[in-house]
C-alpha cells in the first residue's frame, strides 16, 4: 500500500517536477497599468506582457506635495525560477525570489534584505493590491505597507 500511495504523490507531482518550478506565464495577469492613491499620495504602477523570459514594469508616487518617486521593476525567468528586481530611484537592483506564483497571487522574497524582505500581488477582477512587508510572508510581517490599484481604462 505504501508503495502506490508513493506512486500516486509522484503521478501527481510530476508534471510539476518536469515542468521546471515558476514560470514567467504565470505572471501574465500583472500586465496594464494599474492607478490608486492614499490620503497622502497618488501612485501607478505598469506591467508589459511576459515575451522572452521577461516583464518590464515601472512604478510612481506623487505626494501631496507634488514631489514625485519611481522604480524600475523587471520579473525575469532564469534557470527555471523566476525573480522580481526593484530598482528604486533607479538604483542598484534588488533580488526577489519568487516564493509561490498561483492565479493572481505572488510572493517574492529576499530573507536577506533588511526592508522589504517580501513582496506580494493580489489580484481580484480589476482591482490589485501589492504588499511589502518585513517578513517572510505578509501574515508573518510586523510592518506592512499596502497598495490597492484599479485596472486603468486605456
Amino acid at each position: 500500500m505504501r508503495s502506490f500511495s508513493v506512486l500516486l504523490v509522484l503521478f501527481y507531482l510530476a508534471p510539476l517536477m518536469a515542468d521546471g518550478g515558476a514560470r514567467l506565464d504565470q505572471m501574465s495577469w500583472l500586465e496594464g497599468c494599474w492607478d490608486g492613491d492614499s490620503d497622502t499620495r497618488q501612485f501607478e504602477e505598469c506591467w508589459s506582457e511576459p515575451a522572452g523570459g521577461l516583464m518590464i514594469g515601472y512604478g510612481r508616487s506623487i505626494g501631496a506635495s507634488g514631489q514625485a518617486g519611481f522604480e524600475y521593476l523587471r520579473l525575469i525567468e532564469r534557470s527555471g525560477e523566476v525573480f522580481y528586481l526593484a530598482q528604486p530611484g533607479g538604483g542598484e537592483a534588488t533580488e526577489f525570489r519568487a516564493a509561490r506564483i498561483g492565479p493572481g497571487f505572488a510572493r517574492f522574497i529576499n530573507p536577506d534584505h533588511d526592508d522589504p524582505r517580501v513582496i506580494e500581488y493580489r489580484r481580484e477582477g480589476d482591482r490589485l493590491t501589492a504588499m511589502i512587508g518585513d517578513g517572510l510572508t505578509i501574515d508573518e510581517s510586523s510592518s506592512v505597507n499596502e497598495f490597492p490599484f484599479v485596472l486603468r481604462d486605456d
